[in-house]
């Protein structure tokens, strides 16, 4: 199991464990056609999850796996649209920070967890937002101490 894949599974976990679950949880998933490791991390994630009879009993995941362009925000920012207009709980991904802002803006704006994977120098706090790569001040205090 991959490191991603773990942390995504952590994080499905974490839904799951919040009281008052629904009979249904919608999530997004977005991703570039290069993308196949973090499409497959996604749902063997989702996959785990859905198999512990503890975790979500009588509750179902739904995932809408979503190809994405990796430079037309505009297109990115449809597909989120039509994610939102299904009732997805979260939103995974995109990889790259050129369509990655337009759907921070648009979670942001209705209060859905946007989860990523990738560097991003400019976190914003008290967003809506999980990234689980480790912040560039993490990543400085393991180059320092080699």
């Amino acid at each position: 199991m991959t490191v991603q894949t773990a942390w995504i599974s952590v994080f499905l976990q974490v839904i799951a464990s919040v009281s008052g679950v629904p009979e249904v949880i919608n999530l997004g998933g977005l991703f570039h056609s290069t993308d196949e490791i973090q499409k497959v991390a996604f749902k063997c994630a989702t996959e785990m999850v859905q198999k512990d009879p503890h975790l979500l009993p009588n509750t179902t995941i739904l995932t809408h796996m979503l190809d994405v362009p990796r430079y037309d925000s505009f297109q990115v920012q449809l597909k989120v649209c039509e994610l939102m207009g299904k009732g997805i709980s979260a939103v995974f991904g995109p990889q790259t920070g050129s369509t990655s802002s337009i759907v921070q803006s648009l979670c942001d704006n209705k209060e859905i967890p946007h989860v990523q994977s990738r560097w991003d120098y400019y976190q914003r706090r008290g967003s809506c937002l999980v990234n689980l790569y480790p912040h560039p001040s993490v990543l400085l205090k393991v180059c320092k101490k080699k």
